[in-house]
């Protein structure tokens, strides 16, 4: 199932929102609502998000926003450091739950935000095309667009 999903997805973490190859190993099927809250939805196709396994494993059980669902521009990235963080102008509880979701998916650790700052740098130096970086980093890409960045 594993694999289909992530053909499905393209190879996207659902949740990192950058390309991982599936030999890796590092694919799995994330819940979206946990089977140990609604059994009923174990085998949903609806339930499933391609997730890396490190973030399968630090959701857990956890509820955090359906990637899929997401609002338009619910995040943003600061490119100085790599950090992202709800978009200010989003309701007070919507960005609660954007907060929550950075803070239980630990989408503000250092490996996270250098991550982020490396995808942006090598198409900032030229080293990777824009049709490179929407491939394999689509939130950074998301991100160089919207800040109309060179």
């Amino acid at each position: 199932m594993t694999a289909a999903l992530w053909e499905a997805y393209g190879g996207v973490c659902a949740y990192l929102a950058i390309y991982f190859e599936y030999v890796t190993g590092a694919a799995s099927t994330d819940h979206v609502v946990a089977k140990s809250q609604e059994r009923s939805l174990a085998y949903e196709w609806s339930n499933y998000r391609l997730a890396s396994l490190a973030m399968n494993r630090k959701k857990g059980i956890h509820e955090v926003l359906d990637p899929c669902e997401l609002e338009d521009d619910s995040f943003f990235i600061n490119f100085l450091d790599g950090e992202i963080y709800p978009n200010p102008e989003k309701n007070e509880d919507y960005r609660s739950r954007c907060q929550r979701t950075i803070d239980v998916l630990q989408l503000n650790d250092a490996p996270c935000k250098r991550m982020r700052l490396e995808h942006f740098q090598a198409f900032a130096e030229g080293n990777v095309s824009m049709a490179y970086l929407k491939r394999g980093s689509p939130f950074v890409y998301q991100e160089v667009i919207r800040q109309k960045l060179p």
